[in-house]
């Protein structure tokens, strides 16, 4: 029978999976750095593992002990992962959704973002900003994985979207409106709520007020 480690090992590709721009902070990845998590599987195994997500490639990614960062070949028999205390469930096609406590339940993040500009290492370890986009190399085979060249670092920008999960699948929220078709029947207690608490549906804190006050209306 295979150890957890080594079902770990066989879910991932061997080869580097890189995002090469590690001068910046703002890289892409959600963490600072590789912290260290957990790896939860359909069958009850967890695996330890120096993990960290990448919002602009939406991969979740793994550093092994040789320093190489490795993307997941085959989610199929994780459920989810904890890094740094931070949980993310896997949804469909692969995706990743941050599990968040609100009240007796729970709201998901769905973290996502873009490249907004770049900048090229010049004399004495400064770097200029420049708007070619064909600095770039391409992406892999799968068209996940951004590789950049040597001595480029990048600004991001990022995004995301909240979820409550229903029925085993993840729905999209960003409104009144759109909340209401979650709890049919009770579309004008929501609307009044948003108004009157002035919910803005870009913000965490609010979201959370929004969900607690949407617990009656669950099943």
């Amino acid at each position: 029978m295979k150890t957890l480690r080594s079902h770990l090992f066989f879910l991932l590709l061997l080869f580097p999976a890189f995002l090469l721009a590690q001068e910046e902070d703002n890289n892409g990845y959600l963490f600072p750095d590789f912290m260290q998590g957990t790896v939860l599987f359909k069958n009850g195994g967890v695996e330890p593992a120096m993990l960290n997500y990448n919002y602009i490639t939406r991969l979740m990614l793994l550093k092994n002990d040789k320093g190489q960062m490795l993307e997941f070949s085959d989610l199929s028999s994780i459920v989810a992962i904890d890094i740094d205390n931070r949980v993310f469930i896997k949804g469909k096609n692969n995706a990743f959704f941050e599990q968040v406590s609100a009240g007796n339940g729970y709201y998901y993040i769905q973290w996502f973002g873009k490249i907004v500009s770049q900048e090229k290492a010049g004399a004495y370890g400064t770097y200029s900003s420049t708007s070619a986009v064909t600095t770039y190399s391409t992406i892999n085979a799968d068209n996940k994985v951004i590789q950049l060249k040597l001595g480029e670092r990048v600004k991001t920008e990022k995004n995301c979207k909240f979820y409550l999960k229903v029925n085993d699948s993840f729905k999209n929220f960003d409104s009144a409106r759109t909340l209401g078709k979650l709890f049919k029947g009770h579309e004008a207690e929501i609307e009044k709520f948003v108004a009157e608490q002035k919910i803005d549906f870009s913000k965490a804190s609010d979201i959370e007020r929004m969900v607690v006050f949407c617990e009656k209306f669950a099943n």
